[in-house]
Formats: C-alpha cells, structure tokens, sequence
C-alpha cells in the first residue's frame, strides 16, 4: 500500500505525546525518531484511512485543548502538564477521548519500545516470537522432555 505518511502532518504533538507516555524518548536523537516513527507508520499503514484520520484529528484536538486550557501548544507544555493533561482526558466522559489517549500511548509504546537498541538498553528480551525467544522450549504446546524425570509420561 502506497499511502501518506500520517506524522508529518502532526509530528511536534506526537513526540511530545511520546515523551509523555515513554519518559525514555526524552533522549532520543533524530535517528531514533525516524525509527520510532517508522515503527508506527507501518503498524498505521495496516489500519484503515478513518483510523489514520481519527489519528490527525485526535492529536490536532490535544494541541488545540493545549492552547485553550494552557495558552500554549501541547508541545511546549511542561512534562507534568503534558500528563495531567492526558490523564483528565483518560478519564473523560466521552469516549473518543479515552480512545484517543489510549490509542497514542499504545502507538507512542511502539515508537520507544519498539526499537531494538532501546529494548535491549532496558533489558527487555521478549521477541516477536514471544516467549520461545527467551525460554527455549516454551513455545511448544507440552513441557519439554529434557528436565523430566526418567520414566514420567
């Protein structure tokens, strides 16, 4: 599928969503960035053009919010405003805006946590095999035979 890029349009509010939900994306140079943001473009890509227009339109409505509660950008709000203010909206009584919050920190996850050189900085060891990448054995249906005692079934 050959499709729009959907962060370029709302680049400086999801990084700063980003940083908000991962701390760790603090540090990240432009390199890091590209990759997070190619991570997201992909899993995006899958997603239908009403879920990537939902997107735009959620993080356009956070810089606005940003600007009428704040009288500034989301981007340029301090790290606690920033939180607090996706945490009122976390728990807002209407649904698009929970959705919202939840649907950029997941996507804001992938960015971060879905680098290999970040994960490997925190120690995270799980794969996109799941738990045979780091326990051999554990992605069959049945213990192994090694560690059985003789004779057991």
């Amino acid at each position: 599928m050959n499709q729009t890029p959907v962060l370029p349009r709302v680049r400086t509010v999801f990084r700063a969503v980003v940083e908000t939900a991962a701390p760790r994306a603090t540090g990240f140079g432009e390199v890091q960035w590209e990759q997070g943001e190619a991570l997201v473009e992909e899993a995006l890509s899958l997603r239908p053009a009403a879920v990537r227009r939902q997107l735009v339109l959620f993080l356009r409505a956070l810089g606005l919010l940003a600007i009428l509660r704040h009288g500034r950008s989301f981007s340029r709000l301090d790290p606690r405003r920033r939180l607090r203010m996706l945490q009122r909206l976390e728990s807002s009584r209407l649904l698009p805006l929970r959705r919202g919050v939840w649907g950029v920190r997941t996507l804001a996850y992938l960015a971060v946590y879905g680098q290999d050189e970040v994960r490997a900085a925190i120690g995270y060891r799980a794969g996109r095999t799941g738990w045979a990448a780091v326990r051999p054995g554990a992605g069959s249906p049945g213990p192994s035979e090694e560690g059985r005692p003789e004779g057991s079934p």
